[in-house]
């Protein structure tokens, strides 16, 4: 048995990267949507199905949520 957790992402995170990020990478060096599923999701689902208890903490209060900060 795999010790990798499957991860799944909302639909609604899809449709909230639509509207912060530009369908084209711009000259200004913003990320189009594109660039950010390919590079910078990867290693987020990754980190999360591999170390999912120690990449997120508790939120206080509420049972099941965790969080994930990264920067």
């Amino acid at each position: 048995m795999s010790t990798r957790r499957q991860v799944r992402v909302a639909p609604s995170f899809f449709d909230r990267l639509d509207e912060l990020l530009p369908e084209e990478r711009g000259t200004s060096g913003v990320p189009s949507t594109a660039d950010f599923l390919l590079h910078e999701i990867p290693p987020l689902i990754d980190l999360l199905a591999l170390d999912y208890e120690a990449a997120t903490l508790e939120v206080g209060g509420v049972p099941g949520v965790r969080v994930l900060f990264g920067c």
